[in-house]
C-alpha cells in the first residue's frame, strides 16, 4: 500500500494535533507534513485547512495552496 501524505494548514497546534492524529489512524494510515518545516519533493496527497477566522483573506490562501499543489 501508497503512503499517503497530508498537509495540515491552521494557527491552532490543538487542531492540527487532532487532525494529525485523525488521519494516522484511519484505515489507510496518512503520514503529516508540518506547515512550517521547509520541505520539498512531490505534493501531499490531502491538504486540511483550518479557515476559522481567516477573514477576507482565507480564500486568496486556499488559491495559493491550491496554485501550489495543482494535483492535490
Amino acid at each position: 500500500m501508497a503512503q499517503f501524505t497530508g498537509l495540515i494548514v491552521s494557527e491552532d497546534d490543538a487542531f492540527r494535533t487532532a487532525i494529525g492524529q485523525q488521519l494516522r489512524s484511519g484505515a489507510v494510515p496518512i503520514g503529516v507534513i508540518d506547515d512550517r518545516a521547509p520541505r520539498g519533493g512531490a505534493a501531499p496527497d490531502i491538504v486540511v485547512v483550518d479557515a476559522r477566522g481567516f477573514g477576507p483573506a482565507g480564500m486568496a490562501s486556499i488559491e495559493a495552496l491550491r496554485a501550489s499543489y495543482g494535483g492535490t
